[in-house]
């Protein structure tokens, strides 16, 4: 039954279709894995360049040592990595390492299971540097960082080291 006002057409069949919608998603997961991967490569790539900077930056300043930002020079300890970082003459200067904190287990029954337990790491490292023009301190959580005492040591030492060096 036909009513007035009302066009009827036939539409073609293929128009009315639409893609299953797996085959729809797969260009868009193929997209997205795309943009994912040039968004690691990018990545890769600004952590290559500024290990570059870095590096280039360590090698015009006579930096022989590095510990997280601190920088160590025969002369010099130099506290960033940026045009302006502060920098401190080593005559004199003294570094000491020392931990605090501790792994705390707690256990925490589960059904079935009374011997399940988290553990929370309260560890840190203080490094404190003193000397005439200086007074530093930094401290770094062992759970970020767990080879963080042993390096802290080693530059400790090195730090030293050239403080002795230079007084004699």
């Amino acid at each position: 039954m036909h009513r007035p006002g009302l066009r009827l057409t036939k539409r073609h069949p293929l128009l009315d279709q639409r893609p299953a919608v797996r085959n729809r998603r797969v260009p868009l997961v193929r997209a997205i894995r795309a943009v994912g991967k040039r968004i690691d490569e990018v990545e890769q790539k600004k952590s290559y360049d500024e290990a570059v900077a870095r590096a280039t930056l360590d090698n015009s300043d006579g930096v022989f040592w590095v510990w997280d930002d601190l920088r160590l020079s025969s002369t010099q300890l130099i506290l960033a990595y940026h045009s302006n970082a502060q920098r401190y003459s080593l005559a004199g200067a003294t570094a000491t390492v020392e931990d605090t904190g501790a792994m705390i287990v707690k256990p925490y029954p589960v059904r079935g299971n009374p011997f399940n337990t988290t553990t929370i790491d309260t560890r840190q490292v203080h490094i404190a540097i003193e000397g005439p023009q200086i007074d530093y301190f930094r401290t770094v959580n062992l759970s970020d960082n767990p080879d963080a005492f042993a390096q802290a040591r080693e530059f400790a030492a090195k730090l030293n080291r050239a403080s002795r060096q230079l007084q004699g």
